[in-house]
Order: C-alpha cells, then sequence, then structure tokens
C-alpha cells in the first residue's frame, strides 16, 4: 500500500488501530533461538554480541549511517501448514479501510511535455491466449487495495492479497485456503501471529526450491516484517517463521521482497510514527540461513539522512536458470521526474554488496549515492489535476493510478552475453488519460544502460495502469495491466513483444484475460497497490499474472485472477496426445473400472516422460471428473473410474504440461476417446 493507516468504522467514530513507532535498541529475551534477539547494532562500531552501553557508545548520531546489523527477535519451524486450521474469520465490525493520504512527496509531480516514446497504436499480431484462467482470494477480509500478487513454481500457485493468501495446483485446484495471512505464524507469538497487516509479497525461490512469504505486522511496538520461508518445495508443509523487528521508530511501508543468490533483498518506504516521510529504507536477510531455519542477520540502511528525496525504490528480483556474475550486487532501482530531482527525468541505480562475515564491509551505492544514473525519455507522471484519474462506467468516482513509483517488480535474467532487467510506471498520454512506461536495462560488463524503453497507450479513450512486466528465456516480454474508461470496466489485460520485435514497441496486440463487469464506487479510490507479472521457472517460458478486477458495482468488491500464457517463440519443444486407447473391466459384481492410457509425444517423436496430463471424465449420467496423472517411463498417463453405471464414458484431455515442452492441441491425433460399457 501507499503510506496508509488502518482505521475501523465504530459507533460513527475511527477508532485508531495501530501505533507506529520502534525502538533501535531491542532485546526481547521471549523465548526466542538467538542469544542475540532482537539485537540492533552498527556494523563497524562494535561487535553484535557487544553490551547495550557498549553498542550506545560506539552508535553514530545520524540515524542515516550503517549499515544497521538486526538480528531477528524470535525464529521457529510451523507444524506443517496442511495441519493448521486456517483463520477464515473475517472482522467483525464494519469494513476496515486503509487510508489513502497521498503520494510519496514530489514524486507524483511532472512537468508537461510530449512523449517520444509513447505508442499510440494496438499492434496487429495477437498476443496467445490464456491457458490457465481462473479465480483468485476476493475481497473476504473488507480490505482495499488488494495488494494483488503471487508466485509461481514447479508443482504450485501462491496468491496472497490482503489479507489473506490460498495455495493450488497449477490447474488451479486448491490444495489450501483461502486463510488469512497470520495462518503461517499460528503458535508462533507476538505481532506476527496476532496482527494481520497485510502489504503482502509472494516469492519463489527457484533456485533452492523453496518458498517465501512476507508481510508486515503493525499492531504492536515496534513494527515487524514477518518473513517465512518453507521447509521444503511443497507451501502447504512446514514453514521457518521469522519475526524483524524494524529500526528508528518507522513503519516499513510497502515491501518488496525479492530473489538473489546471497541474500533476500527489501526495499520499504519509511514513515514516523506521525505519518511524516521518512526516506527510503533497504535492507538484505541472510539467506543461507533462513533457508536452514538459523538465525539469520539483517543488514540494513537508512537513507533519510543523507537524502530524503530518494525513495520508492524496486530491488532486483533475479529469475531464470544463469545466476548473476559471481559477486554481483543486487541493484536496487527508482525513477525520479525532472521537476523532483533535476536536471533530466532518470532512473537511478543503487549497488548492494553485503558482507555476511564483517557486515562492516557492506556497501549500498557509492557513499548511499546511486551508482549510476541513466537519463530516460522525458514523461509525465502528473495524469490529471484531481486526486484520482482512472475514469469508469456509471460513476463519477475515479480510480487511483499510482504513478509516484516503479511499480512491482523489477525483474533480472542473465542471458550470458549480458545481463537484463525490466520494469514499468505509469505516466501521462495526455487527455486525462494514463499509459504504461516500460524499460529494458542491459549490462555487458561496463554497468547498466538503458536498451529499449516506450509508452504503451492506445488512443482508444482507455487509461492502463498499475503494470507489472517480465521476460522469459528468449527475451520476449509480456506486460500485465488493468484497463478502464468511461466505457470499460475495471479489466485485465497483457500485452507484449517478441525478442526480435521493434525497439520500444509493443506490438503483440493486447489481449484480455477477463473483463470487469462493475465498478468501485469508494471514495478513497484505492487500486492496486500492485499485481505480479511472473514467468514459470519449470521452462522459463510460461507467464502467469494476477490482478483485480470487478464483476458486480460496489463500495469494494474487488476479486482477483490468475491467469498463464506462452508465447510459440520461446524455444519450446512442441508436445501433442496420441491415439487413447480405453478399455473396461468387472472388479466386482455390478462394478466396473473404466481405464484410459493417454500417450504423450514430442514433434520429434519421442515419448515425453513426467509431462502432467489433465484430462475430464463424463459419466453415463452425465457428471463430470477432473483427474491430473503423469506419463510414466513409457510416456503414457494411466488413467481410472470406477463406476456402477452403464452406458458411454468420456475422457477428454484439457491440458498437458511439461518441463520444455509447449502443448500444442493442435497436433493432437486425439483429444477425447470414449467406450460404452454394456
Amino acid at each position: 500500500m501507499l503510506k496508509t493507516r488502518w482505521f475501523r468504522a465504530a459507533g460513527g467514530a475511527l477508532a485508531i488501530l495501530l501505533a507506529l513507532s520502534a525502538v533501535v535498541w531491542v532485546v526481547v529475551p521471549n523465548g526466542a533461538n538467538s542469544a542475540q534477539a532482537g539485537l540492533v547494532s552498527y556494523a563497524g562500531s562494535a561487535p553484535v554480541g557487544a553490551t547495550r552501553n557498549e553498542q550506545a557508545a560506539a552508535e553514530p548520531a545520524q540515524a542515516g549511517a550503517g549499515p544497521l546489523v538486526i538480528q531477528p527477535e524470535k525464529f521457529d519451524v510451523s507444524p506443517p501448514l496442511r495441519d493448521i486450521p486456517p483463520i477464515v474469520t473475517p472482522p467483525a465490525d464494519e469494513e476496515l479501510i486503509r487510508f489513502h493520504e497521498g503520494p510519496l512527496p514530489g514524486h507524483d509531480r511532472g512537468a508537461t511535455g510530449s512523449d517520444a516514446t509513447l505508442q499510440d497504436w494496438h499492434g496487429e499480431s495477437a498476443m496467445p491466449s490464456p491457458i490457465m484462467n481462473w479465480e483468485g482470494v476476493n475481497n473476504r477480509n473488507g480490505l482495499h487495495p488488494p495488494d494483488t500478487n503471487g508466485d509461481v513454481g514447479p508443482n504450485h500457485y501462491v496468491q496472497w492479497v490482503n489479507v489473506s493468501f490460498q495455495v493450488w495446483d497449477k490447474n488451479g485446484t486448491s490444495l489450501y485456503g483461502p486463510a488469512n495471512g497470520n495462518t503461517i505464524w499460528s503458535g508462533f507469538g507476538g505481532s506476527c501471529e496476532t496482527s494481520n497487516s497485510g502489504d503482502p509479497v509472494v516469492v519463489y525461490d527457484h533456485w533452492a526450491d523453496r518458498w517465501v512469504m512476507l508481510q508486515f505486522g503493525l499492531t504492536t511496538t515496534p513494527d515487524y516484517l514477518c518473513i517465512a520461508v518453507s521447509q521444503t518445495a511443497d507451501p502447504t508443509g512446514s514453514w521457518h517463521r521469522y519475526a524483524y523487528a524494524w529500526p528508528n521508530n518507522l513503519m516499513p511501508d510497502y515491501p518488496k521482497i525479492t530473489l538473489w543468490p546471497d541474500g533476500y533483498y527489501v526495499a520499504v518506504n519509511q514513515f514516523s510514527s506521525s505519518g511524516s516521510w521518512r526516506g527510503q529504507g533497504a535492507a538484505a536477510f541472510e539467506r543461507d540461513k533462513m533457508l536452514l531455519g538459523q538465525s539469520a542477520q539483517t543488514i540494513y540502511y537508512d537513507l533519510y539522512a543523507h537524502n530524503p528525496n530518494y525513495g520508492a525504490m524496486q530491488p532486483a528480483d533475479w529469475e531464470g536458470t544463469s545466476q548473476p556474475p559471481a559477486g554481483a550486487p543486487c541493484p536496487f532501482m527508482e525513477w525520479d521526474d525532472s521537476s523532483w530531482i533535476g536536471p533530466n527525468d532518470a532512473l537511478r541505480i543503487w549497488n548492494f554488496h553485503v558482507d555476511w562475515v564483517t557486515p562492516g564491509n557492506s556497501t549500498f551505492g557509492a557513499g548511499l549515492e546511486p551508482n549510476q544514473t541513466l537519463n530516460t525519455a522525458d514523461v509525465n507522471p502528473t495524469i490529471c489535476s484531481q486526486n484520482f484519474c482512472i475514469d469508469q462506467p456509471g460513476t463519477t468516482q475515479n480510480l487511483d493510478e499510482i504513478s509516484d513509483r516503479l511499480m512491482h517488480r523489477l525483474q533480472y535474467r542473465n542471458f550470458g552475453s549480458y545481463q537484463s532487467m525490466v520494469t514499468n510506471h505509469t505516466v501521462s498520454i495526455g487527455s486525462n488519460l494514463a499509459g504504461i512506461h516500460w524499460y529494458e536495462l542491459r549490462n555487458t560488463g561496463g554497468g547498466w544502460s538503458i536498451y529499449q524503453e516506450g509508452t504503451y497507450g492506445p488512443n482508444d479513450g482507455a487509461s492502463r495502469w498499475m503494470g507489472s512486466i517480465a521476460q522469459d528465456q528468449a527475451g520476449n516480454m509480456s506486460l500485465g495491466f488493468s484497463v478502464s474508461s468511461g466505457s470499460l470496466y475495471p479489466t485485465i489485460r497483457y500485452v507484449g513483444r517478441l525478442a526480435g520485435d521493434a525497439p520500444g514497441t509493443m506490438p503483440q496486440s493486447e489481449t484480455t484475460l477477463i473483463t470487469g463487469a462493475g465498478y468501485q464506487s469508494s471514495t478513497y479510490g484505492r487500486w492496486g497497490d500492485y499485481s505480479a507479472m511472473q514467468v514459470d521457472p519449470t521452462d522459463s517460458c510460461t507467464f502467469w499474472y494476477t490482478q483485480e478486477y470487478i464483476v458486480n458495482s460496489g463500495y469494494a468488491n474487488w476479486q482477483t485472477r490468475i491467469g498463464s500464457f506462452v508465447f510459440p517463440d520461446c524455444g519450446l519443444t512442441k508436445a501433442f496426445i496420441g491415439n487413447i486407447a480405453m478399455k473396461y473391466k468387472v472388479t466386482v459384481p455390478n462394478t466396473y473400472m473404466v481405464q484410459a492410457k493417454v500417450p504423450v509425444w514430442d514433434e520429434a517423436g519421442n515419448r515425453v516422460v513426467g509431462a502432467n496430463v489433465t484430462a475430464q471424465w463424463t459419466l453415463p449420467d452425465g457428471r463430470t471428473f477432473t483427474q491430473t496423472r503423469a506419463t510414466g517411463a513409457a510416456g503414457a498417463a494411466a488413467f481410472a473410474r470406477a463406476s456402477k453405471q452403464t452406458g458411454l464414458y468420456t475422457i477428454t484431455i484439457l491440458n498437458v504440461q511439461a518441463p520444455g515442452y509447449e502443448y500444442d492441441p493442435a497436433m493432437n491425433q486425439e483429444t477425447s476417446e470414449d467406450i460404452t460399457v454394456p
């Protein structure tokens, strides 16, 4: 969320639910698994094990100095999530609201001018249609905005919104939830268990085959970041749970956690207990220790005293099978309009180098200044002259465009001959309409440069905003977003480009994931605050996108959607279904076992082993059942259905998923088969 506070409408009055205060020195011997639990120290000034007086004597006077080393206040291992009853009870009182108190100071201010990178046309080639497309978590907790995000692993999709999460298999079958976010911390104690404050992020750590989940806890003093790392690849199993008290009496708003080989990196927008802006916070969490459930330190920088104008950064989020170069620091990036930090519109990049052995050797930027400043096209983040600029049909209530920051997330890929990062933010395209300005940066070894940038804003009277962008292993790119106008309800779409398309353009014409059918009437205008475009780690080709939309008009009746798609030009081998063989046998009197053997072939004529085949049975009485089976060593999936019915049984193939393969139904020798049981 943006800078917010929680309130509850109760008896006609607003009751403040949280107090925002913290202390730099926290030593809480409440059963935590570390003798140094909660201790904060300035690296290089005194050892972490020093006494409180020794630490205080060594502490610099300037709060922005550092780095600071923060120990977890508490950590443990949870029971298997599948054995923890989901916390599902919504608030008993009236609807909770996250109050929008304005954008980050100065960051949405811009100068008018012509955007030379504007693409005001739709492409001629259509984007691929959705493969998967199912309903995500809706507004079950009475909050807005949803902060929609999720990530995908080899076998699961996990989505987390304000303030509930859910786990599915990759065919959309729910495995756990929806449950309140603090369900993961059941029995943990403290704010992480008792509060459910939101601003969640889910990350799949593809290198370790683990899941990472983060939200903050704001109902006690100090404020906390609550982080959990799965013990195995199964998100319904046990989790290593951590609670970190945020230092300097600050609220860690809008936290974004990402993956880098040497740590989990977090950027936050900081506010004081009175709600005033307190600058950028950046932290690295000790990934290797968290994967083992051990005490894991955090290295933290507070940039406010150095330069309060810096803020709204995104840390790089590593995807793909190639690691960053050995020892490469994690880039943090923000965009600033020239009217805020001159003389030009620019991307600023800080390299966060962490040294876990000697934290005092860690660095953030060049003495807290950016390592690189890259001038960008002259674009304007001011969409209109009022607070909210996004039109909706059937109402005069507009939606918030959130044009004051880079949007989630800053995706990183190493292509071998170059490294690449992509990101986006919302800008004006004129006539009080919003478009999305996107970037690809490349690094061939001499530092980052802008390889291409463009503003996607077709001239059709609609605003596009709340984007998330990513690229696959071939360099193809997709940008997901919300789209709305005076005649189009808020809708979820995605657009894209192939690696060989003209630079700065999205010529693969946008496709709809789902069309909205209602408007949001809340006078707080909140929408977003972010969405998530991810790439499947099993093939590095399949995009997964989640975003909010509305079906029924109302105060904040948001719902969410989860969908996947893949570019044909991603280097995948095509897979298809061969001839399906069916038979039946009598197992006990009046009971039949109907069986189907479904072979999967690739385009080279080889059987595909380890493919997940999803099929639907239709029974003689018309009922349907769905099953997923994996192909064995012979490259065939075995399905079976027991029934007492006689008549026609039909099996229909719905989908095939296999790492490194693209399922092409047009190549199928058969897509369905039937057999009659007399």
